[in-house]
């Protein structure tokens, strides 16, 4: 499927797993997202490499985002105490 975006041609394809929206970026290049996860953007010189290039930015957001959780939660233990009946939030 593709259309004609404002930037050139567009195109929607899957792999049966992953669905990618190719933008021609110019060059041979193509601008790669997704829409399973907004967060993702990626280039590519072919449509099998938009796969690889995409799968890759998925898994190092994953670990951002497992880190980024990780100190969010840390954050919260430092900002909160608890006694018998609950726990209190500190304003900073």
């Amino acid at each position: 499927m593709s259309d004609h975006g404002a930037n050139g041609t567009t195109y929607i394809v899957s792999d049966g797993e992953l669905v990618l929206h190719l933008e021609d970026a110019g060059d041979g290049w193509y601008a790669v997202s997704t829409p399973l996860d907004p967060e993702v953007h990626t280039q590519a010189k072919s449509i099998p490499e938009a796969f690889e290039m995409a799968r890759d930015a998925m898994q190092s957001l994953r670990g951002a985002r497992a880190k980024h959780e990780g100190q969010i939660e840390d954050a919260i233990k430092e900002s909160a105490w608890s006694c018998g009946s609950g726990t209190f939030w500190r304003r900073h």
